[in-house]
């Protein structure tokens, strides 16, 4: 009789321990799959923040070359709590030629990156600013 109660005990043991493998492999995979979920959001929120960012500093640096006609600087700027980088070159072949002016507008949200750039023209006798080109460049 108590040999059969041990063969019955030695039979648990590896059941127990495979059931218990599995409860803890499936409690592994959800927990990476929420963290991947959560994180792929919060990616999604940082690159919106940094492409929001990017935009203000454009519009600031159109904002500042249509006051001043001869603006050309490097500067840095802050949206919230994000840092943007802008830069305002004139009159040289890259930045598009006499005349036109290109704002590269870069801004960082913690792991994301984005670029605005914007080329404007400046008619030299009116001083009147237009906008020939805004988009986002791939970093």
């Amino acid at each position: 009789m108590a040999d059969k109660n041990n063969k019955i005990g030695i039979a648990a043991l590896p059941t127990i321990l495979i059931l218990g493998s599995i409860i803890i492999d499936v409690v592994i995979v959800m927990t990476l799959g929420m963290n991947l979920l959560v994180n792929s959001g919060y990616g999604v929120r940082l690159s919106n923040e940094a492409l929001a960012a990017a935009k203000a500093g454009a519009q600031d640096g159109m904002l500042r070359v249509s006051r001043d006609k001869n603006f050309n600087s490097n500067y840095q700027l802050t949206v919230g709590s994000r840092t943007v980088d802008v830069v305002v070159c004139k009159d040289l072949p890259e930045c598009g030629g006499v005349g036109k002016y290109k704002i590269s507008s870069t801004a960082t949200a913690l792991t994301k990156k984005k670029k605005i750039e914007v080329i404007l023209v400046v008619d030299p006798i009116t001083g009147v600013v237009q906008l020939q080109s805004l988009k986002e460049v791939a970093l």
